[in-house]
């Protein structure tokens, strides 16, 4: 099954990100919704992810001090082995100015994922919303 990824334009796809979001942070992991959804909803450039035209995952980036960070990867249940998670972080990489630095807080779970996909490990692991994080960095392009 193929992975098509695209950058969301609209208030309808952006509600599909908020359903996906919901599922997996709010119902799965417990997270409280005031702590998932929240301040930096209208500064982050949104994802999503579809399969034979079923949305099942999402992604987004914003610009922060410290460079570009990667967060609110999303993939529902059913879809975690086709590559979705791959497929979004590969096309969100493709959207980026990587002489900016490039980063996010993975979940403990997700480290050896984002290893594969060429990030480094950076600093010492944390509790973010009592699930264990590490920061992690994509390597710069030298210019």
């Amino acid at each position: 099954m193929e992975v098509n990824v695209k950058i969301v334009e609209n208030d309808k796809e952006k509600e599909l990100v908020l359903s996906i979001r919901r599922i997996v942070f709010i119902q799965e992991l417990n997270i409280p919704e005031n702590m998932e959804i929240n301040e930096n909803e209208d500064s982050a450039t949104y994802v999503l992810a579809n399969i034979e035209s079923e949305y099942v995952g999402t992604a987004r980036w914003r610009y922060t001090d410290l460079g570009i960070k990667l967060e609110r990867f999303a993939v529902l249940s059913e879809y975690r082995s086709y590559g979705v998670g791959t497929a979004m972080t590969k096309f969100i990489l493709n959207q980026l100015d990587h002489s900016k630095l490039i980063y996010l807080n993975a979940q403990e779970s997700a480290i050896s994922f984002y290893k594969k996909l060429g990030f480094d490990l950076m600093g010492p692991r944390f509790d973010e919303v009592g699930i264990p994080h590490q920061k992690m960095i994509f390597p710069k392009v030298s210019k």
